[in-house]
């Protein structure tokens, strides 16, 4: 050490002085970037401890934070508790609420640049806002109390807005968000709803292959997994099959990095167009893998119902879920949000316990549409030349002169203008049941949380027309349930739905919809057993034949199912 020290010594010495000056200064500088950057991070950091004292507030409210981080929010009052969730939630979330909303309504560009206008326009071109905005009007003509409960929240959430340090990304972005309001919140409903749509993933990709490859059984590559050895939620639980799991349970994990395609230019290549078909499905979130079960009182050592529930919505960071703890007079709830929504889509409280997972059935579509070659806003529907709807839409850019789009609606819905890659035929429209009935979203939400028996609650959800939803439950009485909510379209006839459909000759329209009466539906079976995995809901809907829908293997279904029929269940030993 000691011969060293004298020779660093003398090469320093040996450097130039204007060169060490240089040095030492770029060390200091950078020595205190970092101080201020983390000063900076420790200042925008929210409040997570003290007292404050708000006007307009009728009642005090308390906010208790766990070990974990979770807030537990206690008032006599709902309007200073879901004031303080939303203040909570804004505090924790705010930049995610913002992305949220803003991608909700197309407005990405506004604050991010030039190269999020393609995003926007396709995220207009599918209504998203328009359908907040007709699911608002709705709304407002049912229950008052939802309503104020939600502007309590969003009250919370504009006064962290007003007197609270912004997250460094607003810092970062050079500015300052806007005053959340319902539309805000409805317009993310839609999006979260939209994105649950398997058919985004396969319809237009199951076309483009069976034109590439007209000689190829496409439909081997979307299995519809409803003729395998019998498993479905509805129909009474099979023995296991240790045979058929093995069989089913392998697993394909996603690619770390993009694959090396093979050289070969023939389209005839399957092996080829299965690489890239794997890959471009990657690149798009996966909300497959979601699980729940309920098991009834003969089944659970305590003599009571037991419900568990795993919704995957992808990996994340801030995650899709923000857990929260709110009690308000005669009303509790702990359970999981959308951070900028106050009401829990999965929760429980002293009552009952409701679980979600994707029921996965086929309630959006692509159509083919002819437009008049001369005479572009008209298109073919039934032989004839209609008008389509027009809409028009301003989307403003960062930097840069709005944006002027026209959107053409046809009765199927929107034209979607952005080519879908790889395919080269007309037009196409995107039929989805958003855009069709009315979906009382916000008030089955809320009144899941409070109802109070089972009789209640099948009503509830009763009234929900999408999205598709395995909706569980479990109550202190020991009754369990399942239902599959949402609705099952009724077509003029029998058709592939899983690929671009013909838009001008009628004949694959959506003419009605299924009854919820006639949906698949179990309440407390006698084996005492309810699971759903995304799988099969039925084998057949009476009067209507097979269910259409994207379900999965039933790997997962057996093994839980397995599990669950060994022995009895106790709270610490699942």
């Amino acid at each position: 050490m000691k011969r060293i020290l004298p020779t660093v010594s003398n090469f320093w010495n040996q450097i130039p002085i204007w060169v060490r000056r240089s040095l030492v200064t770029i060390l200091v500088l950078a020595i205190l970037i970092k101080v201020l950057f983390a000063l900076l991070i420790f200042w925008k950091a929210p409040r997570l401890s003290g007292e404050l004292k708000i006007p307009g507030l009728t009642q005090p409210v308390s906010v208790i934070r766990d070990s974990y981080g979770v807030p537990h929010i206690r008032s006599e009052n709902s309007h200073s508790a879901y004031f303080a969730l939303g203040y909570v939630s804004a505090s924790d979330r705010l930049f995610q609420m913002e992305i949220l909303r803003r991608a909700a309504k197309g407005e990405l560009s506004e604050v991010l640049g030039a190269e999020l206008v393609p995003t926007d326009i396709f995220l207009r071109q599918v209504l998203l806002r328009r359908t907040a905005e007709r699911m608002l009007q709705e709304s407002e003509k049912v229950n008052p109390q939802i309503l104020k409960e939600l502007d309590s929240f969003l009250e919370g959430v504009n006064y962290f807005l007003k007197t609270e340090s912004l997250p460094i990304e607003f810092t970062i972005l050079g500015y300052k968000p806007k005053p959340f309001d319902r539309l805000d919140v409805m317009s993310a409903l839609s999006l979260l709803s939209f994105s649950f749509a398997e058919a985004l993933r396969n319809d237009t990709l199951y076309t483009i292959l069976e034109r590439k490859l007209p000689n190829r059984n496409v439909s081997e590559l979307f299995p519809r997994h409803d003729t395998e050895e019998p498993f479905s939620i509805q129909q009474n639980q099979p023995s296991y099959s240790p045979k058929k799991l093995t069989e089913n349970s392998k697993v394909f994990l996603p690619l770390a990095k993009e694959p090396k395609f093979s050289k070969s230019n023939e389209l005839s290549d399957l092996d080829l167009v299965i690489q890239k078909t794997n890959w471009i499905l990657k690149e798009l979130p996966s909300l497959s893998g979601s699980n729940s079960w309920v098991i009834g009182p003969s089944r659970s050592t305590t003599g009571g119902a037991i419900l568990a529930n795993d919704p995957h919505i992808g990996y994340g960071n801030p995650g899709t879920w923000y857990e929260v703890h709110l009690r308000t007079g005669d009303h509790e709830s702990y359970g999981y949000h959308l951070p900028i929504f106050p009401f829990p889509l999965i929760a429980h409280n002293v009552q009952k316990a409701w679980a979600l997972t994707m029921l996965e059935n086929d309630d959006m579509d692509f159509y083919e549409e002819i437009l008049h070659p001369t005479k572009p806003n008209l298109v073919k529907e039934k032989g004839n030349w209609v008008p389509v709807q027009i809409l028009k839409e301003s989307i403003q850019v960062k930097g840069e002169e709005p944006r002027e789009i026209t959107i053409q609606v046809t009765s199927h819905g929107p034209i979607l203008s952005k080519p879908i890659q790889g395919y080269t035929g007309p037009v196409v429209s995107l039929y989805w049941i958003f855009h069709h009935v009315s979906v009382p979203l916000l008030e089955t939400i809320y009144s899941l949380g409070r109802c109070s028996s089972l009789t209640e609650c099948n009503t509830i959800v009763s009234n929900l027309t999408a999205p598709g939803l395995n909706v569980s439950y479990a109550d202190k009485n020991g009754n369990i349930a399942w239902w599959s909510v949402g609705r099952f379209p009724i077509r003029k006839k029998k058709t592939n739905t899983r690929k671009i459909l013909n838009g001008a000759s009628g004949e694959e329209d959506v003419i009605g919809y299924i009854p919820f009466s006639q949906n698949p539906k179990l309440i407390n079976p006698p084996e005492g057993i309810i699971l759903t995995a995304n799988h099969l809901p039925t084998y057949e809907l009476k009067g209507y034949g097979k269910p259409e829908g994207y379900w999965q293997e039933s790997d997962r279904g057996r093994r839980i199912y397995e599990l669950l029929s060994q022995k009895k269940i106790g709270p610490w030993t699942i």
